[in-house]
């Protein structure tokens, strides 16, 4: 072959492969921005709570959601519904033959869930009505669509920790992904019988659980590792992309 066409040919597979990383970085950026964006909302959702809480006077609720009937529901409601958003336009990658679910189905189900949670209040502590969504399907059914959703919410985040990010991985990230999938498995766990205990449990655990909060605490926790999986997935998505070979190094 000429040497005219075979730098001809070089210089086509140059453009190619250029136009390929521009895609790819175009994606990878995007990716960043979301899960870095999801990973901060979720850092400061407890933390502008808490300030919040402390400015008005009446200190850590009982739970995360017991913010919405406090002067902090306008930064509940917020956050939720960033996240949610978030969520939903998030992309992800293409379902692989192993998978039962693609990443941007998943994320979809979880920003739903934000939503509703978000829009259907727990139980307010003087019994009333506090949204039209709360009027619309009564006081006592609102809890039930509440708790529904928090429990997909904190599957679907669990399910990208242990098994979506997990996968592609270094050996080191993938034990801070598993770490965070148990953070949120012990969370769920901790809600589920904090709440039974809180309700049904003997009047000094009762009011253990009550006086140290450690229903809010125990979700804390699971929102911090959700926060703390999708920092650092941005993070090494970044890395990965700035190792990858710009463009061949020799002719043929």
């Amino acid at each position: 072959m000429p040497a005219q066409d075979r730098k001809a040919k070089f210089d086509a597979a140059i453009a190619k492969h250029e136009q390929a990383m521009d895609k790819r970085r175009a994606v990878v950026k995007s990716f960043y921005r979301v899960r870095q964006a999801l990973g901060w909302l979720g850092f400061m959702l407890p933390a502008l709570l808490m300030v919040s809480g402390m400015l008005a006077r009446t200190g850590v609720e009982p739970s995360i959601s017991d913010f919405f009937h406090t002067v902090s529901r306008d930064i509940f409601v917020g956050i939720m519904f960033s996240i949610g958003t978030f969520l939903i336009v998030y992309e992800g990658y293409d379902r692989q033959p192993d998978e039962t679910i693609a990443d941007n189905w998943l994320a979809t189900i979880a920003g739903i869930s934000v939503f509703g949670v978000a829009l259907f209040p727990n139980e307010s502590p003087t019994g009333e009505i506090a949204s039209v969504v709360q009027q619309t399907v009564g006081v006592g059914l609102s809890p039930l669509f509440h708790y529904s959703c928090a429990f997909v919410f904190f599957y679907c985040m669990g399910h990208f920790c242990m098994f979506k990010f997990s996968k592609t991985s270094d050996k080191p990230r993938r034990k801070i992904y598993r770490g965070c999938g148990w953070a949120i498995i012990f969370s769920c766990a901790g809600l589920f019988f904090g709440s039974i205990a809180k309700k049904m449990g003997p009047p000094d655990v009762s009011a253990f659980i009550v006086d140290f909060d450690v229903i809010f605490w125990v979700e804390v926790v699971g929102v911090w590792a959700f926060s703390l999986a999708w920092l650092v997935k941005g993070r090494a998505d970044q890395e990965m992309l700035a190792i990858a070979p710009t463009v061949p190094r020799q002719m043929g």
